[in-house]
Parts: C-alpha cells; sequence; structure tokens
C-alpha cells in the first residue's frame, strides 16, 4: 500500500526567460551560491537516481531569504521571509516550498510522518510573504539585501503613558542619524546584544553581495568609537553626560573569546612560503573596521 504525500509550492514563472539550468540561492542569509540543475562540482548526481521524479528533491536548496537567476542582463529574484526550501526546475520558474503533508511512514528510516497540527486540532496554516524583482542590472539596482534587512531587522514600536511629559518636555531622539553618520547605512547590517551596564557586543556585516553587478567597490567603513557615541547618548537623553572613555575589543566570530586569543589557539600549518604571509588587522586608526563586499 501506499501513501501520497501532499506538497504546497509557490510557483513564479517568467515567460522568455533562460537562465541556462543555473540559479542562485543565499547561504544563510550570507552570500549567494551557484547553483547547477542536476550537477554537482565534486561527484556525479546523475548516477544516484534515475529519471524519474527522484531529481526534483536533488535539486531543492535550503533559502533563507532569496533565490535568484539571470537571462544576461536581467535578474529574476523572489525573496521569502522565513526560511523554506526552493528551486529552479525549469528555464524561468523559481519554486519555493510552501507546506508539506506526509500521512503515513515513507519508509526511509525515520519511523515517522509529517502531519502537522494546531491547537484547534486542524493542520497548521503557514502563512507567508513573497517579494519579486525583476530588473536589468545595468540600469537597475538590486532590492534583494535591503528586503533582507528590512526583514531581519523590522521598525520597532515604542509607546508612552506619560503624555504630558512628552508633550512639555520633548526630546529628539538621534539615533537613527548617528549611526548613518557612522557608517551604519545601506548594506551594512548592525545587531547588539547587551551583556550587562554599560557593556555591549555587536556584529557588523556588510550586505553587498559579488552576485550583484553593482557590488564593485562597495566596501563600508565604520566607526566603531562613533557607534559608541551614538549608543551612549540615546541611553541618556534626558540627563546627558560624557562617558570618561571606552574600550574596544574585537571578538571571535562566535563572540566568546578576543580575536588575539583566538589566533594564539589556532593551529599553525607550517608551509613553504610562511614568511609571505601577512597579519592584516581589521582596525583602521580611529578604531574605524572596514567591511568588504
Amino acid at each position: 500500500m501506499t501513501y501520497d504525500g501532499t506538497e504546497l509550492v509557490a510557483n513564479f514563472h517568467l515567460k522568455d526567460f533562460d537562465n541556462k539550468n543555473t540559479f542562485y540561492t543565499d547561504s544563510n542569509g550570507l552570500e549567494m551560491q551557484k547553483r547547477v540543475l542536476n550537477y554537482r562540482p565534486t561527484w556525479d548526481i546523475q548516477t544516484n537516481y534515475n529519471q524519474s521524479d527522484d531529481n526534483i528533491t536533488a535539486n531543492f536548496y535550503p533559502i533563507n531569504s532569496a533565490i535568484s537567476m539571470k537571462d544576461g542582463d536581467r535578474v529574476f529574484t523572489v525573496m521569502n521571509d522565513r526560511s523554506q526550501s526552493g528551486a529552479c526546475l525549469s528555464p524561468g520558474n523559481i519554486e519555493l516550498m510552501q507546506n508539506r503533508l506526509v500521512p503515513a511512514d515513507d519508509g526511509k528510516g525515520m519511523g515517522e510522518w509529517l502531519v502537522e497540527e494546531g491547537e484547534d486540532g486542524h493542520l497548521i496554516r503557514v502563512p507567508a510573504t513573497y517579494y519579486v524583482q525583476i530588473f536589468n542590472e545595468k540600469t537597475s539596482k538590486s532590492l534583494q539585501r535591503l528586503v533582507q534587512k528590512k526583514q531581519e531587522s523590522p521598525a520597532e514600536y515604542f509607546y508612552t503613558f506619560d503624555l504630558m511629559k512628552i508633550a512639555s518636555e520633548p526630546v529628539k531622539n538621534t539615533l537613527s542619524d548617528d549611526l548613518k553618520k557612522a557608517g551604519v547605512s545601506d548594506k551594512v547590517n548592525l545587531k547588539m546584544f547587551p551583556q550587562q551596564k554599560n557593556k555591549i557586543v555587536i556584529r557588523l556585516e556588510n550586505l553587498a553581495d559579488p552576485y550583484d553587478a553593482d557590488s564593485e567597490n562597495q566596501s563600508s567603513t565604520v566607526d566603531v568609537n562613533a557607534v559608541a557615541t551614538a549608543l551612549w547618548n540615546s541611553a541618556n537623553l534626558e540627563h546627558p553626560v560624557k562617558y570618561a572613555g571606552i574600550n574596544i575589543e574585537e571578538l571571535s566570530l562566535t563572540g566568546n573569546m578576543k580575536i588575539s586569543e583566538m589566533r594564539e589557539r589556532k593551529i599553525q600549518w607550517k608551509t613553504v612560503d610562511d614568511d609571505k604571509l601577512v597579519n592584516k588587522l581589521s582596525y583602521e586608526s580611529g578604531d574605524k573596521i572596514k567591511l568588504e563586499a
């Protein structure tokens, strides 16, 4: 006895668009990775499935923020607001897996099936928002990373219940403008993780992607000292006070140790051209960080 599952796919098709079996997917919201239909660079995928529908699953990839394809200078990009799987199985066609239902064990070893129900006992609803951009990269710019930035860092809303005080003593918060002056704008992404009083960990990322035609010379410089000053001023709006000093330390990517300690612990492989290695610091003069595209 066989039990057929159900797969709901959001399908986007652009007529007369030849992407030559090539498409691109983001990797954890970072750099776009090249994908080729029915191809793997390190092994022959054709020998691992027959010519039935088995090749469909072999061409689905994780899509965290976008999937895109090109036909000459034309670019066709679909951006999603949640992690899904996706593929381009035919020319000009992009599809994203919206939801799946497997009513019985498929006999592949897991011993379970996929039937997700909500608290009311009915099958769950999976809402999703998609953004589509079709443009010529010679005359227009990609909006992919800007959409991603707004998705990951939506506007925050704050409310006050002391309207009389606000009306009589208005205080202007210039945090957004100050961060832009410090270099946190456009495709530069800033994440903040408060640790304790007067201590915060920030993560800076340049979302500019080599996949985009306008990615050349898109390195960005951020003044960390100016970022700290902006945060301090924003936290002391009612009673402005100048901080005595600031201590900036660069941490490893995981944020759990100093970068200098990480480099000391790292295995030092001995090669024939060690004398040509240059230890490049992330900081420029004045506590400025240069973020490459």
